[in-house]
């Protein structure tokens, strides 16, 4: 059986989201500019989620 989620619960779940989301957003724009560590493919589908996550705000 299956328990739906509470609004809390979804909310810490958007707010985790949005953090990984600017976190490899952040390494994708590092990678961009050659600094060490930096990962130039992550930052596209990074803007992507952001934008999935701002369309479907509440």
């Amino acid at each position: 059986c299956r328990s739906a989620a509470d609004p809390a619960s979804r909310r810490r779940a958007r707010g985790w989201a949005v953090l990984k989301a600017l976190s490899c957003a952040l390494i994708g724009e590092a990678g961009v500019r050659g600094r060490p560590g930096g990962k130039p493919a992550w930052g596209p589908p990074a803007r992507a989620a952001l934008r999935r996550l701002v369309e479907t705000a509440p």
